[in-house]
């Protein structure tokens, strides 16, 4: 087990499952479990970690498998849309089918943790991307373009 202190004295309590590389953000992070959730922690935040002799079966079952979810999203390939989506969601499983001359469904899917990041990326694309499915993903979309909207200035 460790403590891990983040730089406004957040203070995890996990077991490390693993450490991840994003190369499109060049950062490192642990990927690990507390009592109640899985969590990733960018490495760089990390100020301090304490390690303590702790049974695992509280944290860990030897089972450990984030929660996975899938993101349906349809691709107009324009300025290299679909080169970039394949560039930007390497690291997750993902399933590409061609549907028109310059349009494509791309299937993602991600750990419940890397939702945010998700849609992040998603919304990153603009007008070049839609969500097709799960209902709850778009929702999050329409919600996250509505908030950006209320503070246009």
């Amino acid at each position: 087990m460790l403590n891990v202190i983040k730089e406004k004295e957040i203070i995890y309590d996990v077991l490390p499952v693993r450490l991840e590389y994003s190369e499109k953000d060049d950062k490192f992070r642990l990927l690990a479990v507390t009592k109640e959730k899985p969590v990733i922690i960018n490495l760089s935040r990390i100020v301090k970690i304490e390690k303590r002799n702790t049974s695992t079966e509280a944290y860990f079952d030897g089972n450990y498998e984030a929660t996975k979810k899938y993101v349906t999203i349809k691709v107009t390939d324009k300025s290299n849309a679909l080169e970039r989506c394949m560039i930007h969601f390497a690291h997750f499983k993902k399933e590409c089918k061609r549907i028109d001359e310059n349009k494509y469904i791309l299937n993602i899917t991600y750990n419940e943790t890397d939702e945010n990041e998700v849609l992040i990326r998603i919304l990153s694309f603009g007008a070049k991307v839609e969500v097709i499915e799960p209902q709850e993903f778009r929702q999050l979309v329409i919600e996250r373009l509505k908030k950006q909207k209320s503070y246009e200035i």
